[in-house]
């Protein structure tokens, strides 16, 4: 189900490719995050797609933006990886790239 598919105008360009990683938290308790950078959506689009995402995966995350100003999808856990591409590859971002670590 993709809340967004009856939405007009969307003319969002994704000029670099999207990147899927997973990492430790540096926090005491080591826990994993999975990190999606490179989405170029404004603001309230995606908030939405941060929603959904959190939903569909049933966990918790947030969204805050990098050193360089550009939103960052912070997600709990590491498993979600190929269904967030299934995610992506839905509402149309097509150059995706995976980084386990």
């Amino acid at each position: 189900m993709n809340p967004f598919e009856n939405e007009e105008n969307n003319t969002n360009t994704f000029l670099n490719e999207v990147i899927i990683t997973t990492e430790k938290a540096e926090k005491r308790d080591k826990k994993t995050l999975t990190k999606i950078y490179g989405l170029e959506f404004d603001s309230e689009t995606m908030k939405k797609h941060f929603s959904a995402l959190k939903k569909s995966l049933g966990c918790n995350g947030s969204l805050k933006d990098d050193d360089n100003g550009k939103p960052v999808i912070s997600l709990q856990g590491e498993t979600h990886c190929e269904r967030i591409e299934a995610y992506l590859t839905k509402i149309g971002v097509k150059n995706i790239k995976i980084n386990m670590s």
